[in-house]
């Protein structure tokens, strides 16, 4: 065994490095398809060889990763769906898109599942550090956000899409989709919200919550917007410092009806009328499920194929590869079974989060859940084509799954709950 120390702080360091990486594998870096396509496989597989290699690493130092599923029906009903979207491949139109998908969804499912696994561990043997989700993930949200804003300052061309005519310009550009960038940072500023209190007499949240909230201005993305509102209004009634809450309730009442008018109600992007059609999603929506879907009702057309063909296109609709909507996107690839099997999960994930004893696990999971879920209704979303927001949401429930076991054998090492001032672990047998 190991005999130098464990020190917390140096893990979780790498561990938000992983997180980052794992998070910059999602964005298209380059102008190549191919190569983007297989750096995002590359970079994704690396950060699930490093947890791995950083759980070995652990364990020959003493810390034990032994642990028990509760809340099992959510663990066992998302491997049944990963299992219906293998077989699925076998009458896909595009079998090669269908597996590359898959592959990633089942890469990001054992990342996610050995992340909280190790955790899980931390939060066990350290019970006065803080391992949860959000302290872990607001660093790598924070700074992925904040590449995309110096990108906007230092190379617009790259970083801004153009849309309706020229007359908008969203961050994000062909790196990333806006709306998904949108979330994204939505997500951080809720992980930032969730460390206020711990942040005594420091700037650094609020600058943080700036980049955040800045670069999802940028990407004019509405459905973000949307979610910062609801998770915002959450925290003002959940949170328990004073300082906090005023200080909070004041910047949103100053900025958010600038940020209605200027996002929502903009002219440019088409004003109310457009929001009422959900950007033209509404009739996209009805073709699908009223001319695609009748064709394949039970098993759908494959893993994340929406038609017979590459493209759907309505009578009366544009063109599009996927359905702006994860839960039609799993109806059309996957059939009522898929649809079924998804609903299912979820219900018994939220199930598990409303019995969850501990408040704070409770608001972190919905301050963290509320932009990924609001992003599903009008982009690729938790269940659709491989995205972050898919990552976000196995981290989630399975922070409700995996729970350490405290049936070690007689011989094993085990560290104790000890941490002294010089910074040493102390190691101990647990007694025969």
């Amino acid at each position: 065994m190991n005999s130098r120390p464990i020190v917390p702080s140096y893990y979780l360091f790498w561990i938000r490095i992983i997180l980052f990486f794992k998070i910059l594998g999602f964005l298209a870096l380059f102008e190549s398809g191919g190569l983007n396509k297989l750096v995002k496989i590359g970079l994704g597989t690396c950060m699930t060889l490093a947890i791995v290699l950083l759980s070995n690493t652990l364990i020959k130092k003493g810390l034990s990763l032994r642990i028990q599923l509760r809340n099992s029906l959510a663990f066992w009903g998302y491997l049944a769906y990963l299992v219906l979207a293998g077989i699925s491949i076998f009458w896909a139109f595009d079998k090669n898109f269908a597996l590359i998908q898959l592959f990633r969804d089942i890469d990001l499912f054992i990342f996610s599942f050995l992340l909280i696994r190790l955790l899980k561990s931390f939060e066990l043997a350290f019970p006065d550090r803080d391992f949860s989700l959000s302290n872990t993930l607001y660093w790598p949200v924070s700074l992925n956000a904040a590449y995309f804003l110096l990108g906007y300052f230092f190379a617009p061309d790259v970083f801004l899409r153009l849309t309706h005519d020229g007359d908008v310009a969203r961050l994000g550009g062909l790196i990333m989709n806006p709306n998904e960038l949108g979330m994204l940072c939505s997500l951080g500023a809720g992980c930032i919200l969730l460390k206020f209190s711990s942040f005594k007499r420091s700037l650094l949240p609020l600058f943080l919550l700036f980049i955040c909230l800045s670069v999802m201005y940028l990407t004019g993305s509405r459905s973000s917007l949307i979610g910062f509102s609801l998770l915002s209004g959450i925290f003002l009634l959940r949170s328990k410092g004073k300082w906090s809450k005023i200080l909070l309730f004041f910047s949103i009442l100053i900025v958010l009806p600038f940020a209605v008018q200027k996002i929502v109600l903009n002219e440019e992007k088409g004003g109310a009328e457009e929001v009422l059609s959900m950007t033209g999603r509404i009739p996209f929506w009805h073709a699908l499920l009223t001319e695609a879907h009748p064709k394949e009702p039970l098993l759908g057309y494959g893993f994340m194929n929406i038609y017979y063909t590459k493209y759907f296109q309505g009578r009366n609709t544009y063109p599009a590869t996927m359905t702006h909507n994860t839960f039609i996107q799993v109806l059309l690839n996957l059939g009522y079974a898929g649809a079924f099997i998804v609903l299912v999960q979820m219900a018994v994930s939220i199930r598990a989060v409303i019995r969850e004893r501990n408040d704070f696990k409770r608001l972190e999971f919905w301050l963290l859940f509320i932009p990924i879920f609001i992003n599903s209704l009008t982009e690729f979303g938790i269940w659709g084509e491989t995205n972050y927001g898919i990552l976000f949401y196995q981290l989630l429930f399975l922070s409700f799954v995996v729970q350490n076991s405290t049936d070690f054998q007689s011989r094993e090492i085990r560290i104790t709950n000890n941490f002294p001032k010089n910074g040493k672990l102390k190691i101990t047998k647990r007694p025969i």
